[in-house]
């Protein structure tokens, strides 16, 4: 990193400081990434400032707050510190913000926007302390803040089209707003900004990371593909790096490239925790679903049980929310997948209680599809009648959503009243489970129906992006009830749906081969069972027999 210094201090009280504060201290991290940016402060104070930007552009807010305050503490006037800081505060990529913490920070750099602008040593930084004004304004609902910071932040890239800072802050908050525009498409304009910055600053941790983000979905993953395999070389001691750049591959269907990513990840968490002697449950376990999930594309069903089964384990030990839920997601995932429906497996019990309403629905929707596995309609019909009573108890305001867990290295914001998305995902899961059980007790014409809601009504939900949330994609069950039914062309339709939004995915591809057989098109069958097969290139034994069975 480049640093520009505007030495504020008087060589006494600098002395002084290094007399009263024997911490040492470093230039940049190249375990971080790289960055050039001027900045105004004391000499003492920078290096401080330097390592929290590095660690916020990678997303590790906590650790960076902590760098900029002591960036502050040795000296108060580093206005810098204060934006970095106060974009800790600031998590709009989930959804999180705490607006007190972010206009207090304003106030301890100064009182009024006066005092505050008068300390920037810089137009540039004068810029940046304008951009915060706008984000934590008062008397501004949400909504219209953001709205005016991103438009405040455009005309700043305008203004300093060559400055990677204002580019990289320019980006987030285009990517911060895409959900709530997407007629805008913010992520490809965040696309056109970053590679311009990546063209001339390729190390840049902050470029790196957001490109992976605006990349996300499968219409347009094969533009982040250079940010996800340069990432991780770049940024080398965060699992964050290494899990990151699978939200590409997952999009494009390289399931080995996934599962490399996400074993370095988990590796990387393990030997973290063992090092600083931390609890279980800072382990990285959103890298663990990631990877059990990829494991089960490949036809890795050993190696995804034997995660399954060390999740169980831990939980055992540690029961924190955020790892029972990743152990719900990943029985769930496993038992679908597999469709192992009588396995040990699934008889884990997770405590849901403090759950939000989907996943609990799932929860549900998992039991009852055991309990079908059995012949057990009674069973799976009260499952269904459970997750109808939970959703008519969260319509009533009854009770909350939980999700203090870690997501992709961030924390999500806990204690929000269910949201519309859960309440449609939710219904989507009921529908599920009504077409399966519809289908077992031979009413076709009522399964199909059931079925066809359900992956209409998943048309309006806005999955985040990863291993599916509705564990069972709709349109995938749809088009394998189809086939049931005997109606494999339409099945068909129903499985290329299913692809477009998950390429590559072993299950619908077994849908296309059955589609295909009942159709008698050999040709085809034959092309499905190649790209199965490269699915399956390291699948256990058992399973490449069944491969070979087809």
């Amino acid at each position: 990193m480049k640093t520009y210094i505007n030495r504020k201090f008087s060589f006494l009280f600098a002395i002084l400081l290094l007399i009263v504060f024997v911490i040492p201290v470093s230039g940049q991290d190249q375990m971080l990434g790289t960055i050039e940016i001027q900045v105004s402060g004391a000499e003492i104070a920078v290096p401080y400032f330097e390592k929290g930007l590095l660690l916020l552009h990678n997303f590790q807010y906590e650790s960076a707050q902590k760098e900029f305050e002591m960036a502050q503490l040795m000296d108060p006037d580093i206005v810098m510190a204060y934006l970095g800081e106060a974009m800790c505060y600031s998590q709009g990529l989930w959804h999180y913000e705490d607006i007190k913490k972010g206009r207090g920070l304003l106030y301890k750099l100064g009182m009024t926007s006066t005092q505050r602008l008068a300390k920037a040593g810089t137009e540039l930084e004068k810029g940046f302390i304008e951009s915060l004004e706008i984000l934590f304004a008062k008397d501004i609902t949400l909504k219209k803040r953001h709205e005016q910071y991103l438009a405040y932040m455009e005309s700043f890239y305008k203004r300093n089209p060559g400055n990677a800072e204002v580019a990289v802050f320019y980006s987030l908050a285009l990517l911060e707003q895409s959900s709530a525009h997407p007629e805008e498409n913010y992520e490809e304009k965040a696309q056109q900004v970053l590679k311009k910055v990546l063209d001339r600053f390729p190390d840049h941790p902050g470029a790196l990371n957001l490109m992976i983000h605006a990349s996300e979905g499968p219409d347009r993953a094969y533009k982040g593909l250079f940010a996800a395999q340069h990432y991780p070389v770049v940024v080398k001691k965060l699992p964050y790096a290494f899990h990151l750049p699978s939200h590409v591959y997952l999009d494009l269907g390289k399931w080995q490239d996934m599962v490399t990513a996400n074993e370095q990840a988990w590796n990387l968490s393990r030997a973290i925790v063992k090092k600083n002697k931390l609890g279980l449950e800072a382990l990285d376990y959103h890298s663990y679903w990631w990877l059990l999930y990829g494991y089960l594309q490949q036809g890795r069903y050993a190696k995804a049980a034997e995660i399954v089964k060390s999740m169980d384990r831990n939980v055992r030990y540690t029961n924190a929310l955020s790892m029972r839920y990743h152990l719900a997601m990943m029985k769930a995932a496993f038992l679908v997948e597999t469709g192992q429906w009588k396995d040990p497996i699934s008889r884990i019990d997770v405590l849901t209680a403090d759950f939000n309403i989907k996943t609990k629905a799932l929860d549900f929707y998992i039991d009852g599809m055991s309990a079908l596995a059995s012949n057990d309609t009674d069973r799976a019909g009260w499952n269904i009648i459970q997750i109808t009573d939970q959703k008519s108890v969260e319509l009533s305001g009854g009770s909350k959503m939980h999700s203090d867990y870690y997501y992709c290295g961030s924390r999500s914001n806990a204690g929000i009243i269910n949201n519309e998305q859960d309440l449609i995902a939710t219904e989507v899961i009921r529908l599920e489970l009504e077409a399966v059980l519809a289908m077992k007790m031979k009413d076709i014409d009522v399964a199909l129906d059931f079925a066809k809601r359900a992956s209409q009504l998943q048309n309006k939900y806005l999955s985040p992006f990863g291993p599916p949330v509705i564990v069972k994609p709709a349109r995938e069950l749809y088009g394998e009830l189809l086939i049931d039914a005997g109606r494999a062309e339409a099945a068909l339709l129903q499985f290329d749906l299913a692809l477009r939004d998950a390429p590559n995915r072993t299950l619908s591809l077994l849908g296309k081969y059955h589609a295909y057989r009942k159709l008698g098109h050999k040709e085809k069958m034959a092309d499905m069972k190649k790209m199965i097969k490269s699915n399956w290139e390291h699948a256990d034994s058992d399973v490449l027999n069944r491969l070979n069975q087809l």
